[in-house]
C-alpha cells in the first residue's frame, strides 16, 4: 500500500489541480476503501479555492459535506500517524473509512483527542464491532456514549434495588434466603456501584 502523497509541483495551482484530478481517480477506485481520496481531499479542501469542493463533490457525484467529511478523516489520518506511525497504520488496515468518519466529525469539532481516537480504535478491534455497533458505542455531541449510558442505567437500578432491600426485605422474614450468602450479595452490590460510578468520567 502506497501511503504517500504525490510529489509535489511547483505551481501552486498546477499542485491543485493535480490533487484535484487524483482525488477524482481514488474515489472511483476504490468503493471498499476511500483513504486515498480522503487523503487527497485534504489538498483540495484544506487550499480553500473557491469553488473546487463543490468541483469536487460534483466530480464524484456527492455532496460537499461529503467532501468535507472525507478531507476531516485525511486531516485526522495525517495527525495521527505522525503521532502513532504504527499503530495509525495498523488502524488503516483495519478499519475503513466508515469507522474513521465518526470519529473525524468529532475530533475536528475538538470533542475528541487523538489519545481518544486511539482508545476507541484499539477498543473497536478488540470487540471486532461493526460500523454500526462502533457508531453507538462513540460518545454523542453531549458527550455521552451508550456505553456511560449503560453503566448510569445499572447504577441506577443498583439504587433503587438496594433502596427496596433496606426499606421491605430488612425487616421481612426471609426464609428462603441463605443467611450466609445474602450480606455477601448487597456488599457485591455497594462495591458493583461504586466501581461503576468511577467508570462515568
Amino acid at each position: 500500500m502506497n501511503n504517500s502523497l504525490p510529489m509535489s509541483l511547483t505551481a501552486p495551482s498546477q499542485r491543485q489541480a493535480n490533487y484535484f484530478n487524483l482525488a477524482v481517480d481514488a474515489w472511483y477506485k476504490s468503493e471498499s476503501d476511500r483513504f486515498d481520496f480522503a487523503i487527497l481531499a485534504t489538498s483540495v479542501v484544506g487550499n480553500y479555492e473557491k469553488g473546487k469542493t463543490q468541483e469536487l463533490a460534483d466530480k464524484i457525484k456527492r455532496s460537499p459535506t461529503t467532501v468535507q467529511n472525507y478531507a476531516k478523516v485525511g486531516f485526522l489520518w495525517l495527525a495521527m500517524v505522525e503521532k502513532y506511525p504504527s499503530e495509525s497504520e495498523a488502524f488503516r488496515d483495519e478499519l475503513q473509512t466508515s469507522y474513521w468518519l465518526p470519529v473525524a466529525r468529532q475530533w475536528a469539532n475538538e470533542e475528541m483527542t487523538l489519545d481518544g481516537v486511539k482508545s476507541w480504535f484499539d477498543l473497536c478491534i478488540q470487540k471486532g464491532w461493526t460500523v454500526e455497533q462502533f457508531r453507538t458505542q462513540l460518545p454523542t455531541s453531549e458527550g455521552r456514549s451508550e456505553m456511560v449510558k449503560s453503566v448510569k442505567q445499572f447504577v441506577a437500578w443498583v439504587d433503587r434495588g438496594m433502596a427496596f432491600i433496606e426499606s421491605e426485605l430488612i425487616h421481612a422474614p426471609a426464609f428462603d434466603v441463605n443467611p450466609i450468602v445474602y450480606p455477601q450479595f448487597v456488599r457485591v452490590l455497594k462495591i458493583a456501584k461504586r466501581l461503576a460510578e468511577k467508570v462515568v468520567r
